[in-house]
């Protein structure tokens, strides 16, 4: 396969089905977005969906490759142009420069990041202005492989084809449906899909909003050479839309330690709520979605943002902090009834 192909199938097989016959369909209401429902009644243990990422981002540098983030071992292949990312073969390696690791893109942006003393790559522990959750590494990330799709964009490939016939039309023919197979998507772009994803940007008198606009400010400036397209407006969206999409992804089950974090286009259509339907969990970088309880052909198929064991009041703040909603679901409904029944008892 030739590097064309390469990179064609790179940026597309992410969206791409793993199955014509989904269990997932997708559904969309003016008041909720986009969710997911059951195709068919799906018994507890089923497995719904397995979502490959649109990016991947390695918290532990040195011990996961930054590519596949399988473990590193006592070898690995470090980046040549220096900026300390290493890789766990020569073909994924490859692969990184493929889709985002070039030279003079984000490899030049993280030299000089890390020459900056002022910036962490550690999910901002000296850059005050940082989300704990999300590094500003990973949104470098995602601008690099924006900039590698936009240099695609115009290539011819083999047989006259080209990365046009993968991406959404530029005409807006493609329209969304207000219901279709979650796996029917495969015709979008990166770049269309960023755009689709929820930010929950912060209102302008959110406490977050005065840090959210100096740091996208930051952001926009260090990443000039790979984020020359885009305003420091749509960099604050896109930080934001990473922030809400993103998932926390662990080396193996036995680990406790997060070891990156990705973003599954497909997973982050599904809903919170605080008893969920179904759960989440990765191997190596795939994100696997399954449900616990029984769920009947129609429902909405949903996941937890935060941790279950946590009390309705922490819940709701980690909601409100990272998503920007406070949580009325109903079992918060349930319980904010029955702590104000107590409450008025005493």
């Amino acid at each position: 396969m030739n590097s064309s192909k390469r990179l064609k199938s790179a940026i597309c097989s992410d969206m791409t089905s793993a199955s014509l016959d989904s269990p997932l369909s997708e559904r969309f209401s003016p008041e909720y977005g986009r969710y997911l429902v059951a195709s068919h009644d799906v018994a507890a243990g089923d497995l719904l969906l397995v979502d490959g990422p649109a990016a991947t981002l390695a918290f532990r540098r040195g011990i996961l490759c930054d590519y596949c983030l399988s473990m590193l071992g006592d070898s690995g292949f470090a980046c040549s142009g220096g900026c300390g990312i290493l890789f766990c073969s020569a073909q994924c390696e490859e692969a990184a420069a493929e889709t985002f690791h070039t030279l003079d893109g984000e490899c030049d942006v993280l030299r000089l990041a890390d020459s900056n003393s002022t910036h962490s790559s550690t999910c901002g522990e000296t850059h005050k202005a940082s989300m704990p959750d999300v590094p500003d590494r990973f949104l470098i990330r995602v601008l690099a492989m924006l900039a590698v799709e936009a240099s695609l964009e115009n290539v011819q490939l083999s047989e006259g084809e080209t990365l046009a016939a993968c991406t959404t039309a530029e005409d807006g023919t493609q329209k969304r449906k207000t219901e279709q197979t979650v796996n029917d998507s495969t015709n979008v772009s990166l770049r269309h899909a960023l755009e689709e994803l929820d930010a929950h940007e912060p209102s302008h008198d959110d406490p977050q909003q005065s840090w959210l606009l100096a740091l996208a400010h930051q952001l926009h400036q260090r990443t000039q050479p790979i984020g020359h397209r885009l305003s420091e407006p749509q960099v604050r969206r896109l930080l934001c839309a990473l922030r809400c999409n993103s998932h926390t992804l662990y080396a193996s089950e036995e680990e406790e330690e997060a070891g990156g974090v990705g973003l599954y286009l497909r997973a982050s259509r599904m809903n919170h709520s605080c008893r969920p339907n179904a759960e989440f969990y990765n191997v190596a970088s795939a994100l696997h979605v399954r449900a616990v309880v029984d769920i009947p052909a129609g429902a909405e198929v949903t996941v937890s943002y935060v941790a279950l064991a946590d009390d309705l009041l922490t819940r709701r703040r980690a909601l409100q902090a990272q998503f920007n909603f406070w949580c009325r679901c109903e079992w918060c409904t349930q319980q904010e009834a029955e702590a104000k029944t107590e409450a008025e008892a005493e």
